[in-house]
C-alpha cells in the first residue's frame, strides 16, 4: 500500500514538473497557399472571411489592371494564423479581393502562411520579415514597395484604402 502511494505521488510530482516546463515550439517553414487553401486551414480561416466581406472601391480596382505588368509585377503576401496575431490585420485579404476584382490572376500574387517571423521563406536572401503580416510588390523579382508599411502610415488617418496603395505602388514601379 505504501509503495503504491509513493508511486502515485512520484507520478503526480513528475506530471506537475513536466507541465511547468516551457513547451518546445518548432519553427515551421513558410507554406505557399491559395486563398482557397487558407479557407480550410485551421488558424487561417480569417483570411477568406475578410476576403468575403471586403468591398473595394471599384473605381480604383478598375485602374489597377491597366498599370499591372504581368511580365514584371508580382505581389508577395506573408500572413500568420489568427491565434498568433496580436492584432488581426485584414489588409492582406482586402488586397487579394481588390486584385481579384481587377482581374489580376492569382498567378501574380503569392500568399505564404508563416508560423512566426522566424519561419524560413523563399525570399530570405532578399528581405527580412520583422512583423507579420507583410505585403510586397516585386518588380522583375526585386522587392520594390512595401504595401503595408505605406498603408500603416495612412490607416490611422482613414483616407486611403489598401487598393489605393497598391495602385500607387504599381504606378511608381
Amino acid at each position: 500500500m505504501a509503495n503504491s502511494k509513493i508511486l502515485i505521488l512520484t507520478i503526480l510530482v513528475n506530471l506537475v514538473l513536466i507541465s511547468c516546463q516551457d513547451p518546445v515550439v518548432h519553427e515551421q517553414n513558410a507554406v505557399k497557399m491559395t486563398k482557397e487553401e487558407l479557407k480550410t486551414t485551421i488558424g487561417y480561416e480569417w483570411f477568406y472571411n475578410y476576403w468575403t466581406i471586403y468591398k473595394p472601391d471599384t473605381n480604383i480596382t478598375k485602374q489597377i489592371a491597366p498599370v499591372f505588368d504581368s511580365n514584371t509585377h508580382k505581389f508577395i503576401i506573408f500572413v500568420e494564423a489568427s491565434c498568433s496575431c496580436r492584432e488581426l490585420v485584414k489588409e492582406p485579404a482586402d488586397l487579394v479581393k481588390s486584385l481579384d476584382l481587377a482581374n489580376i490572376s492569382s498567378d501574380y500574387y503569392e500568399i505564404y502562411a508563416m508560423g512566426s517571423i522566424k519561419s524560413k521563406h523563399p525570399f530570405e536572401d532578399k528581405i527580412t520579415i520583422s512583423t507579420l503580416p507583410q505585403i510586397w510588390l516585386l518588380k522583375s523579382g526585386e522587392f520594390v514597395y512595401s504595401i503595408l508599411d505605406t498603408f500603416s502610415y495612412y490607416k490611422p488617418r482613414k483616407f486611403k484604402y489598401i487598393e489605393e496603395i497598391a495602385l500607387e505602388a504599381l504606378q511608381r514601379n
